[in-house]
């Protein structure tokens, strides 16, 4: 279930889950005081919160999960910040704001959202806890969370509820991170619950664009991969390996002629509950 639109309600109630995040453990009263709110309005607050599997309650406090210790993992931004400039503003001219933008897994989608502050009517639904304190601190705009427990890395939101969720809105564009391109014709993610989510995201969605960090074809067997032929468009930091080029060709991309490179599927598709170009 989406959590809800940017209302005072919800705005509390991340704001909870932010402290409670951040301190490890708070008292009912505490927040109370805090938020200058009543206690029976943060307990309501804390029990939503923890139906939503983002924190759970012991002895009359509220405290973060073990899933919310600093993060030790994730997938690996670009070193040269130039590229993932490049890249960024590839994505963004893919965007299309006609419909709720899916901010997905991954540091590179979340560094994509300030990108977005001259959309006007913007619709955002967040994957993650990093994308909402990004968005709130740069956007003045309509935002959803998506429900699910807590991954790994203390900010991804995954699971069953995580994609139950991603039918109850339209989604015009979903943005997300791999971290390679693989020489079995995937994109290597970074564990199964991303992988998972990333698939039920892809078919729900009008147009996909995922953020991939490495231009290197990776020949090693590769675990937990998210097929090819589900993604729209493919951005590198740079120009492909041999490699890779022929992988992407091969599995029906053209490159396009930005400065990151990027690679898109010419034909137009169909899926979820729109239809759009491709190209």
């Amino acid at each position: 279930m989406v959590i809800g639109a940017n209302s005072a309600a919800l705005k509390r109630r991340l704001k909870v889950a932010e402290i409670v995040r951040r301190e490890g453990e708070m008292r009912v009263d505490d927040l109370s005081a805090l938020l200058n709110v009543s206690a029976v309005t943060i307990r309501s607050d804390l029990s939503y919160l923890e139906d939503q599997g983002l924190i759970v309650r012991r002895f009359g406090k509220a405290m973060a999960l073990e899933a919310l210790a600093p993060r030790s993992g994730g997938p690996s931004e670009p070193s040269d910040h130039r590229f993932t400039a490049d890249m960024l503003r590839a994505a963004r001219e893919l965007v299309s704001p006609d419909a709720p933008i899916l901010i997905g897994h991954g540091v590179l989608p979340v560094r994509l959202i300030p990108l977005f502050s001259e959309i006007a009517g913007l619709s955002l639904i967040l994957s993650s806890w990093d994308a909402v304190v990004v968005a709130r601190s740069c956007l003045d705009c309509d935002i959803n969370v998506l429900g699910g427990r807590l991954g790994a890395d203390g900010s991804s939101l995954q699971g069953p509820k995580a994609i139950q969720s991603l039918s109850a809105d339209l989604i015009g564009t979903f943005v997300f991170e791999a971290r390679a391109v693989t020489a079995e014709g995937g994109l290597l993610m970074l564990d199964p619950a991303t992988e998972q989510f990333c698939a039920a995201a892809c078919r729900q969605a009008a147009r996909t664009i995922a953020l991939v960090p490495s231009a290197a074809l990776l020949l090693a067997r590769a675990g937990f991969q998210l097929p090819l032929d589900l993604v729209d468009h493919v951005i590198l930091p740079s120009s492909p390996d041999m490699g890779c080029r022929e992988q992407l060709i091969r599995a029906g991309y053209q490159p396009g002629g930005m400065t990151a490179s990027v690679f898109g599927r010419e034909h137009a598709i169909t899926r979820g509950n729109a239809h759009v170009s491709a190209s």
